[in-house]
């Protein structure tokens, strides 16, 4: 008889109880959402950056890749040009 006199009071407790979790839930889902999109706004200046970073790399490749065939060419008329020579002889 006195256990059901104080379930009352012990449902209370726990509503009380229950909204203060729910009240915490809220602001730590809250918390991490602001966390997460702090993040992926890192996440994504950093992507840029590289992105940059390899375009510039990329573009000095083709550039000394540009140089290097040219040189081969002459490298290769040279080559012709001194068989003829030999050839011619």
């Amino acid at each position: 008889m006195q256990s059901l006199q104080q379930l009352p009071g012990q449902v209370a407790a726990l509503d009380t109880r229950v909204a203060s979790l729910e009240a915490q839930f809220l602001l730590l889902r809250v918390e991490m959402n602001d966390q997460f999109l702090t993040t992926r706004r890192e996440i994504g200046g950093e992507i840029d950056g590289l992105r940059e970073e390899l375009g510039a790399v990329a573009a000095g490749l083709r550039e000394e890749i540009v140089r290097t065939e040219g040189r081969m060419l002459v490298r290769h008329e040279e080559v012709i040009a001194k068989l003829k020579i030999i050839i011619d002889k």
